[in-house]
């Protein structure tokens, strides 16, 4: 299964983005990011399952995120934005 992270220079700005994906329907909390991704500088992300990605989840973010991730087979991917 794939994962998209969305990562956050602030909890402020990852709650901001929580709350837009949530008046979608959408209920995820923003979460530390996990370690490969604090060296990078970012320190919060929103986690979101392959089975919830939409694109009118990306389109919810768009402006809000700093940089967003993908993990899966045990790789990291950056995605341009």
């Amino acid at each position: 299964m794939y994962v998209y992270y969305y990562t956050f220079r602030s909890m402020t700005a990852a709650m901001t983005a929580a709350g837009k994906l949530k008046n979608r329907g959408i209920n995820l909390r923003p979460i530390r990011s996990p370690e490969p991704l604090r060296k990078r500088g970012c320190g919060f992300c929103i986690r979101i399952p392959e089975a919830q990605f939409s694109p009118s989840v990306q389109e919810s973010l768009r402006g809000l995120y700093e940089k967003r991730y993908g993990y899966g087979n045990g790789e990291w991917r950056e995605f341009s934005l």
